[in-house]
């Protein structure tokens, strides 16, 4: 696999938080990417990893399991 991308709602830092701590980058926001359970248009933050990163991000894991 080249590449992961992973995809939240902008406003659930939290979620972005624990994508950000396994390694992946934040390539930016699709603003009114969708309509939200409210009925406002949902920001959406998408976030990567590629290959080359892999390998680094699985050992920082893995110390993090150890832990």
């Amino acid at each position: 696999m080249a590449r992961v991308a992973l995809r939240a709602d902008a406003r659930n830092g939290q979620s972005i938080g624990v994508m950000g701590r396994l390694g992946c980058v934040c390539e930016g926001v699709t603003r009114g990417r969708r309509p939200a359970a409210d009925g406002t248009r949902q920001d959406t933050a998408l976030l990567s990893m590629l290959a080359p990163e892999w390998p680094a991000a699985k050992e920082q894991l893995l110390a993090r399991l150890e832990a």
